[in-house]
């Protein structure tokens, strides 16, 4: 991490003032847009040669595979996968509801088959 995003980050653990943002020129910003979030996030990925793995969508329209909104899908399911809890999930990415939550949580196949292989056998001597 760079060392600038440290120093900011200890300087917000350190303010007595709640409800500080880490970037707070981007929290003004709204996500869509000409100059929202996601645009913005564009043009510095852009800038700094990162291949946003463009692709064909349906019709004319095209959309990347690498954008501000795909942080949230991936930052959401590492959470999940390293076992924390939904409601503290939903806290971090500011999800309000669970269906549009549900959407952002991929779940890793080791994970599941763990999860499936925790079932106890029926008629073994655990019964």
């Amino acid at each position: 991490m760079h060392f600038h995003v440290i120093e900011h980050l200890n300087r917000l653990a350190e303010s007595p003032i709640t409800g500080d943002y880490l970037c707070p020129k981007l929290a003004k910003k709204g996500p869509g847009g000409q100059h929202g979030l996601s645009e913005g996030f564009k043009r510095i990925a852009r800038r700094a040669g990162v291949d946003l793995k463009e692709t064909e969508g349906k019709g004319v329209r095209k959309f990347n595979r690498r954008t501000f909104h795909s942080l949230r899908h991936s930052f959401n399911s590492v959470l999940a996968n390293a076992g924390v809890s939904e409601e503290l999930r939903m806290k971090l990415t500011g999800h309000t509801t669970r269906s549009s939550h549900a959407t952002y949580t991929h779940l890793e196949l080791e994970g599941l088959k763990q999860a499936v292989g925790s079932i106890p056998l029926m008629g073994s001597a655990n019964e």
